[in-house]
Parts: C-alpha cells; structure tokens; sequence
C-alpha cells in the first residue's frame, strides 16, 4: 500500500492509492518539458466495461474539479487500461510504448542507490556550533564564512571565497567526507584533494586526505606501481688482494675529535674495509688521507673506483 500527500480533499477509488486529503495543494512555477521527435503519437481511447469505465469517469470528474487535471487539446494522446489486480481491485495503467520511442532520452546517467549521498548537514550544523576550530577562522583567516539556512531552519557555515560554495566541516565528519569522495573511483592523492578542496573546507584539508589516501586498503590492494628493475653490476675479478680499491665519503657526521667527515676504503677481493676520519673534504686531505692510511700499507691499487665526485677527480689524487 503507497501512501501519497497528493492535497486532494477525497480518497481516490483506486485501492493501491490513499490520499491524504486533508490538506490543500501548494502553488508553483515548475513547468515540466518533454523533448520529442517525429510526428506526434495518438490513439483512439479502448472502450472499457461499464464498470471500469465508471469508476474513471467519476476519477477524472473529481481531478477535473478540483483543477488537478485540465482539458487538452493537444496532439499526443495515449490510451487507458485498468488491469485486475489478485484482489479484485483495478490499477490504472497507460499503454506508452509508442510515445516512448519518439522520446528524446535524457543522456544524464541515473544515479545507483549507492552513489547517493548520506551525508546529514543538519548534523554537520550542529557540530559546527561546537566547533571551536571555526570559531577561530571568523576572525583570523581569509576565508569568506557565511551562513546558509538549511530546509530544516538549522545554518551552515560555507566558504564563498571561490566560485563554488564549499561547507565547513568539523572534525568529526571528515574522514567520512573523504570516504564518500574516495571510494566512488579511489583516485590518487593530487585527484583527491583536488576533489574535496573543490567540495568542502577546512584547515587541515590536504594533509588529511594525503595521508588517508596512501593508507587505502583497496588502493593497496588493487593498483600496481611499476617499477623500473636494473640489472645487477657486472664487475671483474680482481687479479689479487688489493689490486682493485673502492673509494668513497661520508659526511657531515657528529664531531668527534675534530673530524666531522669520513673516508672508507674497500678492497674489492677481500672485502677489508678502512674508515679514515677527516676534519675537511679538500681535494688535498682526501689525497693524504687515502696514501697515508692505504697505499703506505697495502700498496697502490691497479684500478681505484669512486663515484667520479669532485674530490676525486683533482690532478692531486
């Protein structure tokens, strides 16, 4: 049974319909367009048995009366049927096929039941009276708060400070805010924010999303970040121990001693390392450094390998 507030003043006769007529009907200016194409449809109107054809009668007599229905003229006519419910009961039904298909469809996709948004701002209104963090923004930031009223008397604070009017949310709704954004096609961070900056406001709104986006379950799950595999250096094998030498340095690192920088030698065949402290990275102290504390010990390298830094490529070294 579907109970409808049609502001008529009388029940209808059809069964599957109760009207609460108790009220009267409100004024408007919608005004309603249906696109069409090709020649208009029309159809002679099948003759009914005496007594559905009474119970119409005095149905389009009452709407007629009390001027919810008018008398057309127009070209588009479609007939009527009355179809025998289990019960015995009638429902009106109208045999539209032939208008449908000169119709012009509406190309706006309709929305799935999941797609339509819970979000309450009447709750959002009253936290927002909470909210000492907005309390704060009236008076110290530059953007443009207003309020709005709401359909239930309640006010919203928004930003006009861009072309889109942008609520204020508190804390306690964001992360469902950016749930209800997210999880429609879980976009990447810059979509993300880019998204709910252009919908909501508040302080902390970049940083929020950045990190609740890169702790997306789903997006961990599901998207595949490729990364560009190199393959493993070839080296050669070194004729002996301390033939082949690899050089580098580390710093700036906790004084200690005076020395703030470190250099480290590597021997390629034996893997024997040497850490020689340093108070400078010139050219010239890395020089002695590296003759005083290894060729003086293990003899001069046949090959020395460095990352061809600037300290390492002076005619001293």
């Amino acid at each position: 049974m579907l109970n409808l507030d049609l502001g008529l003043r009388r029940d209808f006769q059809f069964p599957f319909i109760i009207a609460d007529v108790t009220k009267g009907y409100d004024e408007h200016d919608v005004k309603h367009f249906i696109e069409t194409n090709g020649q208009p449809i029309h159809a002679k109107a099948r003759q009914l048995d005496p007594k559905r054809l009474s119970i119409a009668k005095e149905e389009f007599t009452f709407m007629l009366n009390n001027e919810i229905i008018r008398p057309s003229n127009s070209q588009w006519s479609s007939p009527l049927h009355l179809a025998t419910k289990k019960d015995g009961s009638y429902r009106p039904c109208g045999d539209y096929c032939q208008f449908n298909a000169q119709t012009i469809p509406d190309r706006y996709p309709i929305p799935r039941i999941t797609e339509v948004s819970s979000i309450d701002y009447d709750q959002i209104a009253d936290a927002q009276t909470q909210d000492e963090e907005l309390k704060s923004l009236q008076t110290i930031t530059s953007l443009n708060l207003k309020e709005y009223p709401l359909p239930s008397g309640k006010y919203l604070w928004c930003d006009t400070s861009t072309s889109k009017i942008r609520p204020y949310i508190p804390q306690a709704f964001r992360k469902q805010i950016f749930h209800h954004i997210h999880g429609l096609s879980h976009p990447g961070i810059k979509s993300a924010i880019k998204l709910t900056n252009s919908k909501f406001i508040w302080p902390s709104i970049k940083k929020d999303v950045q990190l609740w986006t890169r702790t997306c379950i789903p997006c961990q799950k599901a998207k595949i970040y490729r990364h560009t595999k190199t393959k493993l250096g070839e080296y050669e094998v070194p004729l002996g121990r301390f033939c082949v030498a690899h050089i580098d340095l580390i710093g700036p690192l906790p004084p200690s001693r005076g020395s703030i920088y470190c250099l480290t030698c590597i021997d390629r065949s034996s893997s024997w390392m040497e850490a020689i402290p340093l108070d400078n990275i010139s050219a010239d102290t890395v020089a002695r450094a590296f003759y005083s504390n290894w060729i003086a010990r293990f003899g001069m390298p046949h090959k020395l390998i460095t990352d061809r830094g600037i300290h390492f490529r002076s005619e001293t070294l």
